[in-house]
């Protein structure tokens, strides 16, 4: 059976003035977690990017 690719996106997380917040941002989807640099513009699946919206970490 052929894996299904799904598609990308990219997207960047603005850092944040405050020096306690964690450079990076964690996403977990059934129990695999991802970790996504602050200030960096990177690739990641539409799921990823649709989760990082609906927490208000982008603006798409």
């Amino acid at each position: 059976m052929a894996e299904v690719k799904e598609k990308t996106v990219q997207i960047r997380i603005p850092k944040r003035e405050d020096e306690s917040e964690m450079n990076f941002v964690p996403v977990c989807i059934n129990g695999t977690i991802t970790q996504i640099k602050r200030g960096e513009t990177v690739e990641v699946s539409e799921t990823i990017a649709n989760i990082l919206t609906e927490a208000g970490y982008l603006d798409r």
